[in-house]
């Protein structure tokens, strides 16, 4: 693109570039179609397999484009396999064809898939059954043709290269017509007619209901994932459900990994409750602290009644468990084991008929506002309505459902063995420490001095040690083990419970991650102690090992170890874990499921944590804060006490300048600009810019609210009011507000608090208006009742001012819905959640602040790694520094170390956030424009490069004028939204258009912008002129050359005549 850059690149250059890109995305393929591939030498080498367009629904006769390239005469296979009710993994398609070796590129073979009459098509007179199927997958391989023909059945398993896919095919009803070519009996044709037209074509129907697919982990909280049954719209059906809703049938099949039992009296696993007061109805499956199951349901007398199952449920393995309702007989199977084949089996009756309405309410899985959840996992789960089940009739998913494939079971067991070997080794430290101790009692000063320095020597030497488990050295991998238990023990712990297996965790962690100053060639030998550390339960090293594997970032990229250690670090309360988990859910990201209750369940357990830690405002706490590596003036403010911005404002404060003193007071309150919390000097700045002579009502406030709380300093509740009161005569809202929650909480005087909240409301405080909020919710507004619409109406007012608690709050209120006002929106809850965990959450503040020092230091790797970290969990800032730095390739990182594409891909994903960077969308459209792998897509270009001038970016003007020069032709959306009138870009002529965009773009505050911009105009203009005048123009530059020409003969032939005198001379 004939377009200018920031970094004043040539034109020229900026093309090549692109050519060469997209030489190389062609050679790369989209994550969710690659190819597993086996014993490859290297890439170009490598027998692969790829499928581009895997439907998500498959119809009849859909073809299939097939990518494969194959060093070997090698058969290829497409198979498809489904499932019924009534059977299990049907081969009902497949194709062979052979692969030739010879050349270097890929082929490609497009592929028709033919379904089974009952399978792609709906009943008639010639079908007369047509199947409903589930679980189909997709097959591709590429298998040598000798281990073809002699294993058929096990080349999927064998192939050197495959790929598999899962999707649906519409259910029968949903299905075409088939045209047959055989003609039928003229009475059967008039028969299909007839029935075509006087009876109705019954439509999908959710009676099975998926409330859970994909892995879900539970942390014991008040979260989880609430689901909303769906309604029916046959009339049939709902009948039949009025009838049932005194004698139910329905069956609940749920998936569970149980890592702990109940630690209060009872935890969800599956609850149901009304959607707006929180009443329990039928049923409800809980856990008790023992491990039985709990049954509760409401009879048709409106009473709850509960069992309680006889068996116990499994720890640390999946199990199914199946609970069916017929009328008031409850039935409840557990399937558990190697192969699932161990049963468990009760029933009984309840005492009277059983209410359950479908309809009402919603089902919570895992935690809710009413009771805390299980600690563990949770996979398919199905709501199969009118129907009772026995756990032959449903079908256990295959192997290669994630919950079997990310190898939980596998992961715990293997740790449970190293966890086994630590206790060992402590009791081994324990004992020579015992032994230490007795030497210490000999008199003789001597012995004791002797005896402490061997035993001392032999504990804390930092040659490798000699341990009493092996016989010989312990074991190279083992060595920092050995080190921090040895500490742990020497320093007096004798009691090892979580916390202290943690702290050896961390340990571990922080010496792994030292070896990232040394670079990314140091990662294998970091993943052995990061597995250490997420076995001692210090998750921050699981999410960082999922983040590895997952962008291969020094290892070999494996989803599968990606998305274990992904679920296990989210039993940590990890935050950026839970948000990389709700982002990848959000987005549908890395083959996770698109879904905004799973994303939601996850967001909300970091904000309500966010919230907690505003409140406990540790010392140790960091801001976050939103820092570009592309700005320069925000890097600087981010050095710390000895950086330039923090000593300039200390001098300031030092010379009485008083807003300088209350930055001081905040970047040390709250750890902002690279500064730690200190806040007995926070306090100090506080107090010097209050009691100045000309303080501003904001510094007033401040000090006011520290004295109040007592944070870094004694607490003072007269002079917090004094300050409060004074700031509020100066007429600063906050501190009316402040005084409204004093009123209602120390001086119970609800009525004054009011008054003074709806003064700080009308000025647009945030608190005030979540504190509205909150008094109408519970009814105690002077002569109002309890009002929930009003309620939520102040909530959001709060949370789009910034409120965190209101947010947070808010977040619920989408999740749940108003009665009667708000409808349940599980996308606006989870983008709220979100938003709180993103802007507020210390843990994030920190990552970030790593990456940005260790940017600031040019240490390189700890820079992609940390950013790498952050940007999983779908921070913008995050996601576009990762992509610029992966763009720059600090010492070739990028294109030595990360094996996945992370250019492009985080760029990409910056876009899509709420506010995304300009930069990001100018990128994008480049990448749109030019195309990649066969792909260009203007429309797309168009799309981000408005988007970047309505964001006020000159660039963005800049190349939506080149594309209108290119012919391009702009909707006129796009001119709407950047407020460009009709008269212009209708105009016929295009350089009325083309005069508008670059004097837009010249015109802008952006300095980098006024030169190229200007340069366009001026080329725009001559032209014009070149067009409209041309004659006259050609004839005035004639007349011009000839002037000159004249002039130049004239002055030498002067020259000549006084060389010619000099001479004579």
């Amino acid at each position: 693109m004939a377009a200018y850059t920031s970094e004043g690149g040539h034109f020229r250059f900026i093309l090549i570039y692109f050519i060469i890109l997209c030489q190389v995305c062609v050679n790369s393929v989209d994550h969710d179609t690659l190819s597993v591939t086996i014993h490859s030498q290297s890439v170009k080498q490598q027998d692969f397999i790829v499928v581009k367009n895997p439907p998500t629904l498959l119809t009849q006769n859909y073809v299939l484009n097939i990518v494969y390239k194959c060093n070997f005469d090698s058969i290829v296979g497409v198979q498809l396999y489904a499932s019924s009710d009534f059977k299990h993994n049907v081969r009902i398609f497949e194709k062979l064809w052979r692969c030739r070796t010879g050349g270097h590129s890929a082929r490609t073979k497009s592929v028709k898939v033919v379904l089974p009459d009952n399978v792609g098509y709906r009943t008639d007179y010639k079908i007369r059954n047509s199947i409903n199927v589930h679980n189909v997958n997709l097959r591709a391989w590429l298998l040598a043709s000798s281990k073809v023909l002699e294993n058929r059945h096990l080349a999927y398993a064998m192939a050197q290269a495959k790929v598999r896919f899962y999707f649906k095919v519409p259910p029968p009803y949903s299905r075409p017509f088939k045209s047959h070519e055989d003609c039928p009996q003229w009475s059967t044709e008039y028969i299909q007619k007839y029935q075509k037209i006087t009876i109705e074509q019954c439509p999908w129907e959710p009676v099975v209901v998926d409330l859970l697919s994909f892995p879900v982990a539970f942390t014991k909280g008040s979260t989880g994932v609430s689901r909303k049954l769906p309604q029916y719209t046959d009339k049939v059906l709902l009948e039949e459900r009025k009838q049932q809703i005194r004698n139910p049938k329905y069956t609940i099949s749920m998936w569970i990994y149980l890592l702990e039992y109940c630690a209060q009296p009872l935890c969800t696993l599956v609850q149901r409750k009304t959607q707006y007061d929180n009443k329990y109805i039928t049923p409800l499956v809980l856990i008790n602290s023992k491990g039985h199951i709990h049954l509760q349901v409401v009879q048709t007398n409106l009473q709850a009644y509960s069992f309680l199952s006889s068996f116990l449920l499994p720890l640390r393995q999946w199990f199914r468990l199946v609970y069916s309702q017929s009328g008031n007989r409850w039935t409840l199977w557990l399937n558990y084991g190697e192969n699932f084949e161990t049963s468990l089996y009760a029933s009984h009756l309840f005492p009277k008929g059983v209410y359950m309405d479908d309809f009402e309410g919603l089902v919570h899985l895992g935690g809710s506002s009413a009771m805390v959840g299980f600690k563990g996992y949770m996979a398919q789960t199905t709501f199969y309505r009118k129907a009772v089940k026995t756990p032959q009739q449903i079908p256990i998913p295959n192997r290669n459902h994630p919950m079997f494939s990310v190898g939980l079971s596998t992961y715990y067991d293997k740790c449970e063995r190293f966890l086994n070997q630590t206790k060992y080794r402590i009791n081994i430290y324990e004992m020579l420490r015992d032994e230490y101790q007795k030497q210490r009692s000999c008199s003789a000063d001597l012995i004791d001095f002797v005896q402490a320095q061997n035993i001392h020597s032999k504990l804390t030497t930092s040659k490798l040690p000699e341990c009493k488990l092996w016989s010989g050295r312990v074991p190279r991998r083992f060595y920092h083990l050995c080190v921090q238990l040895r500490q742990q023990v020497m320093n007096g712990t004798s009691h090892w419970d979580t916390e202290q297996y943690q702290e050896v965790g961390e340990a571990i962690y922080d010496v792994a991650t030292n070896y990232l100053k040394d670079g990314l060639i140091q990662v294998p030998t970091m993943v052995p102690l990061l597995k250490q550390a997420s076995c001692l339960g210090y998750h921050k090293a699981s999410y960082m090992l999922s983040v590895l594997f997952n962008n291969g970032a020094g290892v070999k990229a494996d989803p599968g170890k990606a998305l274990l250690y992904l679920l296990l670090s989210s039993q940590g309360d990890y935050k950026l874990t839970l948000m990389a988990l709700g982002t990848k859910h959000y987005h549908g990201l890395d083959g996770f499921h698109q879904d905004y209750d799973y994303a939601y369940n996850y967001f909300k357990i970091v904000a309500d944590k966010t919230i907690r830690d505003r409140e406990e405002h540790s010392a140790s706490g960091v801001y976050t804060e939103h820092v570009r590596l592309t700005e320069t003036a925000q890097l600087e403010s981010q050095k710390g006490e000895y950086g330039d911005h923090f000593l300039w404002l200390k001098y300031q404060a030092k010379q009485g300048v008083g807003e300088a003193q209350s930055n001081l007071a905040r970047m040390l309150f709250w750890g902002q600009s690279g500064v730690n919390r200190d806040m007995e000097a926070a306090v100090q700045y506080y107090q010097i810019s209050a009691e100045a002579e000309d303080a501003s009502a904001i510094a007033v406030y401040d000090y006011g609210v520290i004295l109040m709380r007592g944070q870094g300093v004694e607490k003072n509740v007269s002079k917090a009011l004094e300050n409060l009161n004074k700031s509020a005569e100066m007429g600063h809202p906050a501190a009316y507000s402040a005084l409204g929650w004093y009123a209602s909480n120390f001086e119970n005087d609800i009525e004054k608090a009011v008054g003074y909240y709806e003064k700080a409301d009308k000025l647009g405080d945030r608190d005030a208006a979540y504190n509205l909020g909150h008094i109408h919710l519970v009814g105690k507004y002077p002569g109002k009742p309890m009002d929930q619409k009003l309620a939520f109406d102040y909530f959001h007012k709060a949370a789009r001012l910034g409120h965190i608690d209101g947010g947070v709050t808010l977040s619920y209120y989408y999740n749940q819905g108003v009665e009667n006002y708000v409808e349940r929106n599980s996308r606006f809850a989870s983008i709220w959640a979100k938003h709180i965990a993103e802007q507020h959450s210390a843990d994030v503040g920190a990552l970030l602040r790593k990456g940005v020092n260790s940017y600031l230091d040019q240490s390189w790797s700890e820079t992609y790694v940390y950013y790498l970290m952050a940007a999983e969990t779908g921070l913008e800032v995050a996601q576009f520094n990762i992509a610029y730095l992966c763009e720059e390739n600090h010492d070739g990182l990028t294109t030595s170390y990360i094996e996945k594409e992370c250019v492009w891909k985080y760029y990409n994903l910056s876009t899509l956030a709420d506010v995304p960077h300009p930069h990001a969308q100018i990128k994008m459209g480049d990448y749109y424009w030019y195309g990649c792998d066969k792909h260009r897509d203007v429309n797309a270009a168009v799309e981000m490069y408005v988007k970047a001038a309505r964001a006020n970016d000159p660039h963005g003007l800049f190349n939506l004028a080149y594309l209108v020069e290119e012919d391009v032709q702009i909707p006129e959306t796009a001119w709407n939204t950047l407020g460009i009138p009709p008269d212009v870009y209708n105009s016929t002529e295009k350089s009325v258009i083309l005069t508008e965009l670059y004097q837009r773009c010249r015109d802008h505050n952006n300095e980098e912008s006024y030169v190229p911009c200007s340069l366009a105009l001026l080329r725009l203009q001559l032209m014009d002129l070149w067009t409209k005048y041309g004659v006259l123009m050609k004839f005035s530059s004639a007349v011009g050359v000839a002037i000159v020409t004249y002039m130049t003969l004239s002055t030498i032939r002067v020259q000549i005549s006084q060389h010619r005198v000099v001479d004579s001379v």
